[in-house]
């Protein structure tokens, strides 16, 4: 018979979080990224849109000093883009 004191008792395992921490930013990155929704890049023609994402690209390059190209691919249509649709070329045009 084994004594009391000889039994091994096992500690429970402690399970990772469910969900993991999450990631902290600079004060400065919030407050381009905030800058950068108020410019409403989604709208404008593509030309001022990517002059938006070019200015958020160069405060998080001076934020994280980094030095980091930043290249598009991307038609230049002549036609303002306001919601993702060049005007008139929308799933509504001709209503």
């Amino acid at each position: 018979m084994k004594s009391a004191q000889s039994a091994k008792v096992s500690q429970p395992v402690t399970p990772a979080p469910a969900t993991p921490e999450r990631p902290r930013y600079k004060p400065e990155v919030l407050a381009a990224l905030r800058e950068f929704r108020h410019s409403r890049p989604w709208r404008g023609t593509v030309q001022e849109r990517k002059g938006k994402f070019q200015t958020l690209h160069a405060a998080l390059c001076r934020i994280y000093e980094r030095a980091v190209e930043l290249h598009f691919d991307v038609d230049e249509p002549e036609t303002p883009v306001g919601n993702g649709w060049a005007a008139g070329t929308g799933p509504r045009s001709g209503w």
